[in-house]
């Protein structure tokens, strides 16, 4: 892996969040995707999680829930076949909440826990509000 590619694709990436934090999607997506290219290229895996998990929320905030679902689920896959409990936290919050509000609970619920565990694993504060949200989900899954 190449380092100054490494470097390159993180700061592409950070700027994105600037434009993001600017409420500009547009501008944002098209560096997160500049700097997935360059992960992707680098065979930089860690940082191609990062990426798609960017771009998926993006993705979400347009309402494009296809192409959302498509790569969060990509970022998950990956980040379970790394073992990173950062990336397995919070791709798993993320992707795992959505479909168990979408009352996919069978299969989102089981990524919360997990991420749930990797968040404890990696000390991530105020975990208490995610336990009760996967009670919450027990619960309407009859466990």
């Amino acid at each position: 892996m190449s380092q100054r590619g490494k470097q390159e694709a993180n700061t592409l990436g950070n700027m994105g969040l600037l434009y993001k934090a600017k409420n500009d999607d547009e501008t944002n997506l098209a560096y997160q995707e500049e700097a997935l290219a360059i992960k992707r290229l680098i065979h930089d895996r860690s940082g191609i999680v990062t990426s798609l998990h960017n771009i998926a929320k993006i993705e979400k905030r347009r309402y494009n829930i296809e192409r959302y679902l498509e790569l969060e689920s990509e970022a998950w896959q990956l980040a379970q076949a790394l073992g990173e409990p950062e990336a397995l936290y919070y791709v798993g919050v993320e992707l795992g909440r959505y479909l168990c509000d979408q009352g996919e609970i069978a299969v989102g619920l089981p990524m919360v826990k997990e991420a749930y565990a990797m968040g404890a694993k990696v000390g991530v504060p105020n975990l208490e509000n995610l336990g009760m949200y996967i009670q919450i989900q027990e619960k309407r899954l009859g466990q």
